[in-house]
């Protein structure tokens, strides 16, 4: 079996436009559950070529006019658990425009995962566990089109470690979230993370975001 770090690491730091929601913030009170789904396409997972999923659940809660916790958890069975935590700060608001930075924290385990060289897509995976420990920067803007759709681009830096080896790292990401009722969104978008310690390590992913309960206000 062979389970590729990065795709973990894409899935914990990267896949901020699903995970984050678009830079305005929820009111002060209010709570949503988020549901997404992360896909890096054309790896090889549990032997097979295709496409590795990986789930995440979490909850975003507005603590302030301009700020916003959330927490989440990702887990495939017997092979990863991942569990993560920011704090979200809308500092520009406008009809137009909306900027947010979004520091994260959060720390993962992988089984199964050969130790010898993490971000390696050719060597076999042996059975060595692992933990990764992630610290992320991005800055989301949103780009509100109308009251019921906002484009997100973003952009971040951050830096992990397992112990043997530290690296930074950079993401680029777009998304859309359609706001179909006052009570549900939906969020897809691409995202790209590159190693920047001179590995040769870029990796791609879709995401998907369901976001269950309030929404921000953009009328």
């Amino acid at each position: 079996m062979r389970l590729l770090l990065p795709i973990v690491l894409l899935a914990t730091a990267c896949g901020t436009a699903s995970r984050y929601g678009t830079p305005r913030t929820l009111a002060p009170g209010e709570t949503t559950t988020v549901a997404t789904l992360d896909i890096t396409p054309g790896v090889e997972f549990n032997g097979t070529d295709g496409m590795a999923p990986l789930p995440r659940l979490g909850a975003r809660h507005g603590l302030t006019d301009r700020l916003e916790i959330g927490a989440s958890i990702t887990g495939l069975p017997l092979l990863v658990g991942e569990a993560g935590l920011d704090l979200k700060w809308n500092f520009h608001r406008s009809p137009g425009l909306d900027l947010a930075l979004a520091p994260a924290v959060g720390g993962l385990f992988v089984a199964n995962l050969d130790d010898e060289d993490d971000f390696d897509e050719d060597d076999d995976a042996t059975e060595v566990d692992a933990a990764l420990f992630h610290t992320t920067l991005p800055l989301l803007a949103g780009i509100n089109v109308a009251p019921w759709a906002t484009v997100v681009p973003h952009a971040g830096l951050g830096l992990f470690t397992t112990g043997a080896a530290t690296a930074p790292y950079a993401t680029f990401g777009l998304g859309m979230q359609l706001r179909p009722s006052a009570t549900f969104a939906i969020q897809p978008g691409v995202e790209i993370l590159r190693r920047l310690d001179g590995e040769d390590a870029t990796l791609a992913s879709v995401s998907l975001g369901l976001f269950f309960g309030p929404q921000p206000r953009f009328d």
